[in-house]
């Protein structure tokens, strides 16, 4: 068979050469097996005819296939077929490429043009088809991820919008609830004042007293932890403040209450520019903090240092240990540790979101460090003067 029998061979054996590869495709290539005939083949016909075409040409047959794309077409339809991977697209060339050549060469007889001619052309058809191929399944794969990527977007949003309406419910009911709260407390100061009461009505009005205070912290908390959420930083009323007898008068409070296990070490005085206020309403909640989770039998114990440019305040306790997941997310709003859940202790978790958010708005840091062994330390560090702080962009306080 010389080359110019060729083109004419493979026209005459058109046919049987497309079914010969049907046969063995759907023996060796898993997935072709449920294909129709008229499917399976598809563009394998085409492809035949470009190969009579270049057999039947003198032009070199890397010349006729640059730019060519005789595979393409293959992968682009083997992609909306189930099962196709790219290993068997390439092995569905590779059983034309052996049926082509069971028809052309004769026993033994190797022709290197025919060879060389039919090569070309499977390899070229390979490289088509496998780029198209993939260029689809990376197609269905980005499509897929922008659907899944606004369908999450479409959820962040509606979140976002809940956690919107659920802080502007929150910072109204907090603002309207403090006026008739605070009406309520100076009714009972006057009644109090000008009303002569036995024992059992000092008692009842002490526990009215005590009930609706802890409604105005509770408030105060509540609109704090929402400004913060919304990232807006406390304001501060800043003045001559000496810290020691601050934490004096606190732990004194905190000692009719839980008993005399409060050890303080510092210097005598510890002066500073800060907000007295919220200085005492930083440290009652770090301290009764480690009151509810730390050891009932130990005591704890608050360490004040001083040098010329900060002060640090350390509040240590011992007890059962804070994990380092829970440590992460500890001073985010309306976050407890699990140690903190497991006690029964009732809370909100804004305690320490509020600590984090005074310690930052006198331009500090604070940071927890917690072992079994050493138990647990709360560090706050605040520059010696701090400034005024101010809401963004001029806005009043609520």
């Amino acid at each position: 068979m010389d080359n110019l029998d060729v083109p004419k061979r493979l026209k005459y054996f058109k046919n049987v050469i497309l079914n010969d590869w049907t046969e063995r495709v759907r023996k060796e290539v898993s997935a072709a097996r449920k294909q129709q005939s008229l499917a399976l083949k598809d563009h394998l016909p085409e492809f035949l005819e470009n190969m009579v075409k270049i057999l039947d040409t003198d032009e070199d047959v890397e010349q006729v296939l640059e730019g060519e794309k005789i595979g393409e077409e293959h992968g682009k339809q083997r992609f909306k077929l189930v099962g196709y991977s790219l290993s068997q697209i390439v092995k569905e060339y590779h059983i034309f490429r052996q049926t082509v050549f069971s028809h052309l060469l004769r026993e033994d007889e190797y022709d290197s043009t025919v060879v060389r001619v039919v090569n070309a052309a499977v390899d070229r058809g390979i490289s088509n088809a496998v780029e198209a191929f993939a260029q689809e399944e990376l197609a269905e794969i980005t499509n897929a991820a922008k659907v899944e990527a606004a369908s999450y977007q479409d959820h962040i949003s509606k979140l976002n919008r809940d956690r919107e309406l659920r802080d502007q419910f929150v910072a109204t009911l907090s603002h309207d609830l403090r006026n008739p709260i605070g009406s309520a407390v100076m009714a009972l100061e006057i009644l109090m004042e000008e009303s002569t009461v036995n024992e059992d009505t000092q008692e009842l009005f002490d526990i009215i007293s005590r009930s609706l205070k802890r409604s105005e912290i509770m408030l105060r908390d509540l609109l704090d932890a929402n400004r913060i959420n919304s990232g807006w930083q406390l304001p501060l009323n800043v003045e001559d403040v000496e810290l020691v007898q601050l934490l004096k008068d606190l732990v004194s409070d905190l000692s009719t209450k839980f008993g005399h296990r409060f050890l303080i070490r510092s210097a005598a005085t510890v002066s500073g520019r800060w907000d007295a206020a919220n200085l005492n309403r930083m440290l009652e909640n770090i301290i009764t903090n480690a009151v509810k989770y730390g050891d009932g039998k130990l005591p704890i114990t608050i360490t004040i240092d001083q040098d010329n440019i900060e002060t640090e305040i350390r509040v240590h306790n011992f007890g059962n240990p804070i994990s380092p997941d829970d440590q992460e997310k500890l001073f985010d709003p309306y976050t407890r540790a699990k140690t903190a859940e497991k006690s029964g202790s009732n809370g909100w978790g804004l305690g320490l979101t509020l600590v984090k958010a005074v310690a930052e708005a006198h331009g500090g840091i604070v940071t927890v460090k917690s072992l079994k062994d050493d138990g647990t330390t709360f560090t706050i560090v605040i520059p010696n003067a701090a400034s005024n702080s101010s809401l963004p962009n001029g806005s009043a306080a609520l």
